[in-house]
């Protein structure tokens, strides 16, 4: 509750539709044309999401045809075996966090280095960096110590801290003179 009632918070798809809308890019004074400027990450989850939902809907009930809101619904309303249930229940649990890392994406650093385990550069179907590295708190945004800097390979889920994240930061740096 706030302090005037109820607090409403719009739905995480709604959050989504409104983070992908066109916004009117300025051009300077007396441009021809005005550009539409969009959040391609948004937007990029938004088709991943709708893809995934109606693959899913048509192994499921493949009779039914609706909205993404409105197939992701039916599967809290459905009977579903409970095989389906929790495979859904995994599926609807990485929207969330495909939404929420759009919303409010952690502040990371990505390396443009390849993983010192596996070797790997990039990986998944957007040839995202592999290494990532976390230095701001998530709680206040300030800069971590070394000593709470955490580093890991999203290809191979190998993690370093600490010290092993700035001796890894010092061979990358190295190896690029």
């Amino acid at each position: 509750m706030g302090p005037k009632g109820p607090i409403s918070v719009p739905a995480l798809l709604d959050q989504l539709a409104e983070a992908v809308k066109p916004s009117l890019g300025g051009g300077t004074a007396g441009s021809a044309g005005i550009r539409i400027l969009i959040d391609s990450k948004a937007f990029g989850v938004q088709k991943k999401i709708g893809q995934r939902a109606r693959a899913r809907q048509a192994e499921l009930i493949p009779r039914f045809a609706g909205t993404v809101r409105e197939v992701i619904a039916s599967w809290a309303i459905e009977p579903i075996n409970g095989e389906w249930q929790e495979y859904l229940t995994l599926e609807t649990a990485q929207y969330i966090g495909w939404i929420e890392e759009v919303l409010d994406p952690e502040r990371l650093y990505h390396p443009n280095a390849p993983c010192p385990s596996c070797g790997q550069q990039f990986y998944g179907e957007d040839r995202d960096k592999t290494l990532a590295v976390r230095y701001l708190d998530p709680e206040t945004g300030e800069r971590l110590h070394i000593s709470q800097l955490a580093m890991w390979c999203q290809a191979c889920a190998a993690e370093w801290a600490g010290d092993e994240v700035l001796a890894i930061a010092q061979a990358i740096a190295n190896s690029t003179k």
